[in-house]
């Protein structure tokens, strides 16, 4: 189903919208040219893809395609009581989510082999269940926070790509998300958010990539990313700011005027798989800040200043 898969970790191009900090772009094998061609695969109950693909010469190629999954976890208590030792073990919570994409992309090349036209819709929904629970020692389940939320995103967009020293992009959205907030136990205003502004960045970033010995290569990257029109909270949430959520939504009333910024240097030393072995190191140092309506300067959820990963391996023969 998948060629060749891309990680943009910033400054990706314009075709890629609605994206903030990074982008995993999967790519799909290229149909048959001679003859249509249909193909669906399930994993297993929970996920489910398929790829319709066909090919004209006048008119360029188009793709079908689409994707499912459904996912949950969640922890339990200990069946016997005696082993509690503190809140924590007498609560339970769970985390149950349900996602689906399907799209159409349109690629033209011209005759001159070097301007390409590449277009693309598609219609993504999400919905997340959350619940907590704490638990008596008579084994009676009292409800502490249960959310709902959902959300339908129709999103078209097209880009021209032309082989020449500079590469210009060129994307739009032509319909804004539409979200439907339900959380459980409330009920607030659906519209209160509704006229919040698509969250914005700019991206810089300057490389040095170095092969060496044939099979190693040291990579250098040092990048800025400022934020803009980002939903903040105000009034008693004056500090809060989206840039710090992980899942969820905010139930409360937001503008969008928050700021912030990213900047860092990474290092990667990889050596590619040769003589049965590999390793790659990688290094990032960084720093992240935002700024809501109390025009404070803060610390994001995020600011770790550093992060360090070595991967390896080994083939035994």
């Amino acid at each position: 189903m998948l060629s060749n898969t891309d990680f943009y970790t910033g400054a990706f191009p314009a075709e890629f919208g609605n994206a903030l900090s990074g982008v995993m772009d999967l790519n799909l094998r290229q149909g048959n040219s001679d003859k249509r061609e249909y193909t669906i695969r399930c994993r297993n109950i929970r996920t489910c893809h398929s790829i319709f693909s066909s090919d004209h010469k006048h008119i360029g190629n188009f793709t079908l395609f689409g994707i499912g999954g459904i996912s949950s976890l969640g922890n339990t208590v200990s069946g016997d009581s005696t082993d509690w030792k503190s809140f924590a073990d007498r609560s339970e919570d769970n985390l149950a989510q349900k996602i689906g994409v399907v799209g159409m992309t349109h690629n033209y090349l011209f005759h001159d082999r070097k301007t390409q036209i590449k277009s693309v819709i598609t219609v993504s929904g999400t919905t997340n269940v959350d619940g907590a629970d704490t638990v008596s020692n008579q084994f009676v389940r009292a409800p502490q926070e249960a959310n709902s939320f959902s959300y339908v995103y129709v999103r078209a967009a097209s880009y021209i790509n032309r082989k020449v020293d500079i590469q210009k992009y060129a994307a739009w959205t032509l319909f804004p998300p539409i979200l439907q907030l339900l959380p459980a136990g409330s009920t607030p205003d659906p519209n209160q958010n509704r006229h919040l502004d698509f969250s914005r960045a700019a991206h810089a970033v300057v490389g040095f990539n170095y092969s060496f010995f044939r099979d190693y290569r040291i990579k250098i990257e040092a990048y800025y990313q400022y934020l803009f029109s980002v939903p903040v909270g105000v009034g008693a949430n004056s500090y809060f700011s989206v840039l710090n959520l992980n899942d969820g939504f905010a139930n409360f009333p937001m503008q969008s005027t928050g700021v912030g910024y990213n900047y860092g240097i990474e290092l990667t030393l990889e050596k590619f798989f040769s003589n049965n072995f590999y390793f790659m190191y990688t290094l990032s140092l960084f720093d992240s800040k935002y700024r809501a309506t109390d025009d404070v300067w803060r610390n994001t959820t995020y600011d770790n200043v550093f992060v360090t990963n070595l991967l390896g391996g080994k083939e035994f023969v």
